[in-house]
């Protein structure tokens, strides 16, 4: 390998790195999602965030070490690249095995957008019922907390 490919071949261990940690968390946010532990969601997120920052710009850097390698800096560069090389190369299992953890990440991905998705409808269905109530509440009660709605002509009755 020369100095370029050797930096594409390092460059997708490391977004292999990356994409399995990415993996791992959309697993363990999935995991909170089902357990309904949502407060948890924020540092998750966080994290991913940084790990997305992160897998953008290693696929920057790929996508620059194609170009200097006179290919597309794309998906189909690297395609074209890998055709330059035995399938079997490191480089190629490296990229067929990003290709599979990006997959993977993907599909948690979308588990976990409808596993939200539910939650949020259980919170909407759940803050529609309080606002009836409160609607309900509010034509009972004014604003001193007394009921607004009379029972008796407006007379007290007197014991004997």
């Amino acid at each position: 390998m020369n100095l370029t490919t050797t930096g594409l071949h390092e460059c997708l261990q490391e977004e292999m790195k990356a994409m399995t940690s990415l993996a791992e968390l959309l697993e363990k946010e999935q995991a909170v999602l089902v357990n309904g532990k949502v407060e948890e969601l924020a540092q998750l997120t966080v994290n991913k965030v940084r790990i997305l920052t992160d897998i953008s710009a290693l696929e920057k850097t790929r996508n620059k070490h194609l170009l200097s390698l006179g290919f597309a800096g794309d998906i189909a560069g690297m395609q074209s690249w890998l055709k330059q090389v035995p399938a079997e190369s490191e480089t190629g299992q490296c990229w067929a095995a990003l290709r599979a953890i990006t997959s993977k990440a993907n599909e948690s991905n979308r588990t976990n957008g409808i596993l939200i998705n539910k939650h949020m409808n259980v919170t909407q269905s759940a803050l529609k019922v309080l606002q009836q109530n409160d609607v309900a509440a509010g034509s009972f009660y004014g604003p001193s907390g007394h009921t607004t709605v009379s029972t008796t002509s407006g007379r007290g009755f007197a014991a004997r």
